[in-house]
């Protein structure tokens, strides 16, 4: 018998044998293989859903069909990475990027045939990944760096920085004349159109921006409807793709430059400095946990593991609070925009074809604006003709025309129907089942009549998914909403209706200038949040993070009460002393022990009383 393990007590560690079970190498050939597999399903199932759109192309309900896709895709993609994540390891630093291609392979038949595209797959791909790596600049460095820090070990430490180093700076310059390059735009020659050419120079003329350089992105075969700006410290630049120069006038064209001419007014050398040290201190930290850790606390592989982690959820938590301030910069844009071109009808006219054809839905929801950078059609709309209206005292002439008579009738269930009206929202019930679909008889026939003006409505938009039938959402000013059935051959008719009446809803609350709209808020979702980020940071302090890890980025990413509760019952759970088979991934009672947890039982009692309250 060996006398070295004749004192030690036999403790079950059932965390610890999971983790080892997971991290075991006879495994990593299944669960890479497994990841491909999910990678390979992805993609077909992207292409099946594709040929379930392509047989509606033709229906007016198009572009809230695409929208609900991307959006149930952009999920599956977030889950799926999660999942490539925990089966592949390190590995899914590769793998993900292969998920994408798939998503984007899947999908490309049904985006050739919704937008009449000629170029073929590798261009397609070719251009989307340019794209994506000009928007995104350093933030992908940035969050990789724990990682690379992590994998290339202490004696390869040094030169990992370097090269992440040469990678920021890249990143960095993309926002730039580089990223003009990468996308392969060419100088725009405004010789071969004066009319363009004489609208720009007023425009830059009132403009407090620097002169910025304008280019033209030929996609070769490719149809996206956009401009970009690209601030910078040397001379900006401006980029249109042709095919917003072939669908716009030249008065529209020289509005959409107006927008993007006031995000150059926004990005000041004040604000441009503050960005860029804000950049490197992010970098700084970024390669800096790992080596920190190690150096407090030694080789602690899976400690460094968690770090990895929290960092990614701290990111997606900032990314999430830019978007938040970016709606309301296209907001202050759309309006300053206004005052630079003087021509609301250009503006309006410009934003309505650049949605129209690029099959954007014109309404949204609050809970899907929340999750683009940039507010709905309707709202932009709504903000540019008070405006114009406020500067000028006059009615547009892009103004919709008021409901025509007869008004839409859509029948309900029972005995009820609903009655649009040049003013107002009509709830009818008792009618009888043998009256005429006539709005007059209709309404003379019901028992019951309550008018709603659409002032006092938040949101009036058809919604349509693949997986249920369309219907029209009604939201009053209280957040209360009903959804009423709309038959297919009644979409079109709503449509009109409801263009016309978008302008006349509860104007969303909007800032008046872009100097507003830089001093807008965090949501009031930062302190739990933060909270969150507390809790993780205070677990990590005795490598008890395991426990609180999912709750804590749910909250970071999802701040609702399930979450809330969640992280505080875990919280609770992992502050007060364990049993004795959790010893070793639990606290302790050094002094930094004692800390974390009165950390840990504040955060708790905090988040579970947020989530009974919210509940």
């Amino acid at each position: 018998m060996d006398d070295s393990l004749s004192g030690t007590p036999f403790r079950l560690d059932p965390i610890g044998l999971v983790i080892d079970f997971i991290e075991s190498d006879e495994l990593f050939l299944w669960r890479l293989a497994l990841a491909f597999l999910i990678v390979l399903g992805f993609g077909v199932f992207a292409w099946w859903r594709g040929r379930r759109l392509i047989a509606r192309i033709d229906g007016p309900a198009i572009p809230e069909l695409l929208w609900k896709e991307r959006l149930r895709n952009s999920k599956l993609i977030g889950f799926t990475a999660v999942a490539i994540v925990g089966l592949a390891h390190w590995s899914a630093v590769w793998v993900i990027p292969l998920l994408l291609v798939a998503y984007a392979v899947g999908s490309f038949p049904l985006r050739k045939a919704v937008y009449r595209e000629s170029w073929g797959i590798l261009r397609s791909l070719r251009f989307q990944t340019a794209i994506l790596v000009v928007m995104f600049g350093f933030w992908p460095v940035v969050g990789l760096a724990p990682l690379a820090m992590q994998r290339a070990g202490a004696g390869h430490g040094w030169w990992m920085a370097w090269v992440l180093l040469l990678l920021f700076v890249i990143g960095y310059l993309l926002g730039g004349k580089l990223g003009v390059r990468v996308l392969g735009a060419k100088p725009f020659d405004l010789a071969t159109q004066p009319e363009l050419a004489a609208r720009i120079e007023d425009i830059l003329a009132r403009s407090t921006a620097r002169r910025p350089d304008l280019y033209r992105l030929d996609l070769g075969g490719g149809f996206i409807v956009n401009a970009i700006a690209f601030p910078f410290w040397g001379r900006p630049a401006v980029a249109f793709t042709d095919s917003l120069l072939s669908v716009l006038r030249p008065a529209e064209v020289a509005a959409i430059h107006a927008h993007e001419v006031a995000h150059l007014e926004y990005y000041t050398p004040v604000r441009l400095l503050r960005g860029m040290l804000v950049a490197i201190v992010l970098f700084v930290l970024s390669i800096s946990l790992i080596p920190l850790i190690r150096y407090g606390f030694g080789p602690q592989p899976w400690l460094e593991v968690q770090v990895c982690f929290v960092w990614y959820a701290l990111l997606a938590f900032g990314m999430k609070a830019l978007l938040s301030r970016k709606r309301a910069l296209e907001t202050a844009s759309d309006l300053r925009a206004l005052e630079l071109c003087s021509d609301a009808d250009a503006l309006i006219e410009g934003l309505k074809k650049i949605h129209q054809t690029s099959l954007q839905p014109r309404r949204l929801s609050g809970a899907d604006t929340r999750q683009i950078t940039h507010p709905s059609l309707a709202q932009r709309l709504q903000a540019i003709r008070v405006a114009a209206q406020a500067r000028t005292k006059q009615t547009l002439s892009a103004q919709p025309p008021p409901l025509p008579v007869p008004s839409l009738v859509l029948p309900m269930e029972g005995s009820k129907a609903l009655l649009l009206e040049p003013t107002c929202l009509v709830w009818l019930d008792g009618i009888a089942p043998d009256i005429p679909a006539d709005p007059q008889a209709v309404r003379a026939a019901a028992a019951s009549v309550r008018e709603v003006p659409y002032s006092q409505l938040r949101e009036l938009r058809l919604e349509a998914s693949l997986d249920r039938p369309a219907s029209l959402v009604v939201v009053d000013l209280n957040y209360l909403g009903r959804w009423i059935p709309v038959p297919a051959e009644m979409q079109a008719d709503l449509q009109r209706a409801l263009d016309r009446i978008d302008s006349l809803l509860a104007p969303a609350p909007a800032p008046a200038n872009w100097r507003a709209a830089s001093e807008t808020r965090l949501p009031a979702q930062v302190f739990p949040r933060l909270a969150a980020f507390v809790a993780l940071v205070s677990a990590l302090m005795n490598s008890a993070a395991t426990v609180i890890l999912i709750p804590s980025i749910l909250v970071l990413i999802w701040p609702q009460p399930g979450p809330f509760l969640a992280l505080g019952l875990c919280s609770l759970a992992v502050a007060f002393p364990p049993p004795a088979s959790l010893a070793a991934h639990t606290l302790g009672g050094t002094g930094y022990d004692i800390a974390a947890r009165v950390a840990l039982i504040a955060v708790g009692l905090t988040f579970v009383s947020l989530g009974m309250m919210k509940a």
